[in-house]
């Protein structure tokens, strides 16, 4: 099945554009952007523990019964897989993910396709093992000012919620991307979440001949992603033409305080990625007050907060499609 299919990881911190890097790429007919493969590491390190065979059956049940493959809208079956190396567990393991997403690319009438974009961002903490596992896999870096990440996930019911965190949650998040550039140079190749905004055609075809394919106009007038309404609400600009005018929004949004702090922690990484600083290294770090107050706000309040905002948003996105789908009607709008 997965005979002449590519992987394509679109990854990087979160809330750098993913998503929305996914939805130009997937408008192309080569390729397909299903909702995020939140079963793809998990399973991985089931096989690696022996606590799921290394059979066609049990993998395929292992990605079925993962409530975020629902939102996939598909049903995997039990059609026959040609497995390169039936004795490998990673090579049962390619045949099945691809057929996952093969199901999916048949069901949006895309039978041809070719090239897999995954645009789960944390996956590039996984490159190592997602290089080795998926022949000619290719990884974008997609790379986003940290002011503009931080003012993007602060008012979500994940991650960071106030400024401090945010920009150490920026900063380790660019770790992983960096490692990765250093130790694959030739399998992943860095794009700026602000020049895909800017020559958004320049930025496309460059990023197309790197992973070898066809540059369509459709990518600039037509972006395409399948977004469930789990995660309609942070991705509401994905599948909308970019606008150049998301890149600076971070500047109204954030009091020149909160940039100031960001910037007492991450300025050296900012400059370092070309970005241009309000304060820099004169930026003053937080009083005690601010990371008491930070502390309070972060870990006491909003992560048990977050955690029950997250379950109800979980079981109304899951009752939602169940109901949907029994209606025969799409479940993710």
């Amino acid at each position: 099945m997965a005979t002449g299919k590519k992987y394509l990881l679109a990854g990087g911190c979160s809330r750098s554009g993913t998503t929305m890097l996914a939805s130009l790429l997937g408008a192309s007919p080569e390729c397909i952007a299903p909702p995020e493969t939140d079963f793809l590491i998990p399973l991985a390190k089931a096989i690696q523990a022996g606590t799921v065979p290394s059979t066609v059956d049990a993998m395929r049940d292992f990605i079925s019964g993962h409530w975020r493959f629902r939102f996939w809208n598909v049903e995997m079956g039990d059609r026959p897989l040609a497995v390169e190396r039936p004795d490998d567990p990673w090579s049962v393991y390619r045949a099945v993910v691809f057929d996952a997403v093969d199901c999916y690319a048949c069901a949006q009438g895309k039978p041809d396709w070719s090239v897999w974009v995954d645009h789960r961002p944390g996956n590039i903490r996984w490159v190592r093992f997602l290089v080795e596992t998926f022949p000619d896999a290719g990884i974008l870096h997609i790379v986003r000012d940290g002011r503009a990440v931080a003012c993007s996930a602060i008012p979500l019911d994940w991650g960071p919620n106030e400024i401090l965190s945010a920009a150490d949650f920026w900063i380790s998040r660019m770790a992983r991307g960096l490692a990765a550039e250093a130790a694959f140079p030739g399998a992943v190749h860095r794009v700026r979440y602000e020049d895909i905004l800017a020559e958004p055609e320049v930025e496309l075809r460059r990023l197309c001949a790197a992973a070898n394919i066809s540059f369509s106009d459709d990518m600039l007038e037509n972006p395409w992603a399948d977004v469930p309404y789990y995660t309609k609400n942070q991705h509401r600009q994905v599948g909308n033409r970019v606008n150049k005018g998301q890149a600076e929004v971070w500047r109204q949004r954030l009091t020149p305080h909160q940039v100031e702090l960001f910037e007492s922690k991450a300025a050296w990484l900012l400059g370092q990625l070309g970005y241009e600083c309000v304060t820099g290294m004169a930026s003053r770090g937080p009083m005690l007050g601010e990371r008491f107050r930070a502390w309070l706000w972060g870990d006491v309040i909003r992560v048990p907060l977050n955690k029950c905002l997250r379950k109800l948003r979980r079981q109304r996105a899951l009752g939602l499609h169940k109901a949907r789908s029994s209606r025969g009607k799409p479940a993710n709008t």
